[in-house]
């Protein structure tokens, strides 16, 4: 019994009077071409739903929230508890108390401030104490946290040894890792440094600043015992 062919015809050269030419397959053969041909329609309009669907999704984007830093979050609760004290300058006179008050009080915790940002100012080298160097709050660091303070003024003595002395770089900035000592007044500040301070932070105070629910702040000067420094990039 024979075979029977069916032929699918292929043309070329329409026009120029050549002849045709006929592919012929068997009947088994040609239903794995057509077969074939209907799984890659599939295939396409599969990964063209794809396609499709991944272009409604919305991409999703997380943001990194940053903790406020401890003196933040000081100076919510000192506003909160005091609401009045920009009325007048004997309501502002009263509140630089209490605030000196509420410092003295948060810096009982030796680790208040880790993780604090602070400029290195310069280091002198000591007879007595070897190496110290003195550190300055970093006034307008919003990234930390502070986005109700204007200004944030402080200033910090440390000593530190000889291998990290040779590696703080003047006027860059570092997050500090270490523990309060006291605070420490400017006479004894010059002492410990061994040398002319020409910045310091005269006193506690905290006040309106040019925008409602911003604030200056003032801390004094604190002596710490930093061991951990981390330079800012």
């Amino acid at each position: 019994m024979g075979v029977t062919y069916r032929c699918i015809g292929v043309s070329y050269g329409l026009g120029t009077g050549k002849e045709r030419s006929f592919l012929c397959q068997s009947p088994k053969a040609l239903e794995g071409v057509i077969y074939n041909i209907e799984t890659m329609k599939k295939l396409l309009i599969i990964l063209w739903c794809g396609l499709a669907l991944n272009s409604c999704i919305v991409p999703t984007t997380t943001t990194q929230t940053v903790p406020k830093q401890p003196i933040a979050c000081l100076v919510d609760t000192f506003v909160a508890t005091h609401p009045n004290f920009m009325n007048n300058e004997v309501t502002r006179e009263q509140a630089n108390v209490e605030w000196k008050q509420a410092v003295l009080d948060s810096l009982k915790n030796p680790h208040f401030l880790d993780s604090i940002r602070l400029t290195m100012i310069g280091i002198n080298k000591t007879k007595k104490n070897g190496y110290v160097a003195h550190f300055r709050s970093n006034n307008n660091d919003y990234s930390y946290g502070y986005k109700n303070i204007n200004s944030l003024h402080f200033d910090v003595l440390t000593c530190v040894s000889d291998s990290i002395a040779l590696t703080l770089v003047e006027n860059a900035d570092y997050i500090v890792f270490g523990q309060i000592i006291s605070p420490i007044d400017f006479p004894a500040m010059q002492v410990l440094y061994g040398a002319p301070l020409n910045r310091y932070t005269d006193d506690y105070s905290i006040t309106e600043s040019y925008r409602e629910g911003i604030y200056d702040i003032q801390m004094a000067n604190l002596m710490m015992d930093i061991n951990d420094f981390r330079i800012v990039q």
